[in-house]
């Protein structure tokens, strides 16, 4: 369609095609990457400036009345105390399996399923033992740096063995791992695991109950953005603090003192 013809009612049927077809989270997303899209049209001249954004929140809540926010469905986890031995039972199974081996490097980089599944080798250091996301691949545009604990280092030193190009977890033709691909390996084991995006929210109960880092470390950890005043002054994103943190997540996840040993396996 000619994008000065885009209008609401367009941008509405096709998130509702999503909720209809089984996808009721994809459609907020493709709300926002049309908004994005039509932004940078208008910027760039290719869309009469005059016109609202068909796919802006404000019109887009006058069709597609939401709940509100205290009453929206969180993402289904499991109980904290219980995490440990599901994740390790995670583990002893992704020796064999690509889409496991990225659950693990998601859980233990307290990544989203998607900066997870799309990770390349150049922004690896291992060296460092450093992971550095993007800002074009951050949900805040902004890039992310992700000390890699001895549980992510063994999650990459399985797919070293298995490497067959830049994705560290491939799918076919050797491009990212679908998130279908990797959801569909964590709903095909015998235990719950929640949901694979729950395991942030697991990981913030556990960075300040059970490992006692103080929240804005375990915030900056999870690339949340911090409140306007703090930001303005720290504006520092304490790596080396964060390191201590992955690590402490990563002997919690394990079993205090546990060895953590590199997996090796076939794709």
């Amino acid at each position: 369609m000619p994008l000065d013809d885009i209008r609401v009612e367009h941008v509405d049927a096709v998130m509702t095609a999503a909720v209809n077809g089984g996808a009721p989270k994809v459609a907020p997303r493709i709300r926002l990457r049309v908004e994005q899209i039509i932004n940078a049209a208008t910027a760039l001249g290719r869309r009469n400036a005059e016109l609202p954004n068909p796919a802006s929140v404000k019109l887009i809540k006058a069709v597609r009345p939401t709940k509100d926010d205290d009453q929206r469905e969180n993402f289904r986890r499991i109980k904290l105390d219980v995490a440990p031995a599901a994740f390790r039972k995670v583990m002893s199974l992704a020796a064999n399996s690509t889409p496991l081996s990225a659950l693990v490097f998601m859980i233990a980089t307290a990544a989203r399923p998607s900066e997870a599944l799309g990770a390349k080798w150049d922004e690896i250091d291992l060296d460092k033992r450093l992971w550095t996301v993007p800002a074009a691949r951050m949900k805040g545009g902004k890039e992310h740096v992700v000390p890699l604990s001895p549980v992510a280092l063994a999650a990459l030193d399985r797919q070293a063995g298995v490497r067959c190009g830049d994705a560290v977890f491939p799918g076919l033709g050797g491009s990212p791992m679908s998130y279908g691909a990797f959801a569909a390996a964590a709903r095909g084991l015998d235990f719950d695991l929640g949901t694979p995006h729950s395991w942030r929210s697991i990981f913030r109960d556990a960075a300040e109950d059970k490992c006692g880092y103080l929240p804005h470390t375990a915030e900056a950890a999870l690339a949340h953005s911090l409140g306007k005043v703090e930001a303005a002054y720290r504006r520092e994103t304490a790596v080396e603090a964060r390191r201590g943190l992955m690590d402490a997540y990563a002997r919690w996840l394990m079993g205090e003192g546990a060895n953590v040993l590199a997996f090796k396996g076939r794709a």
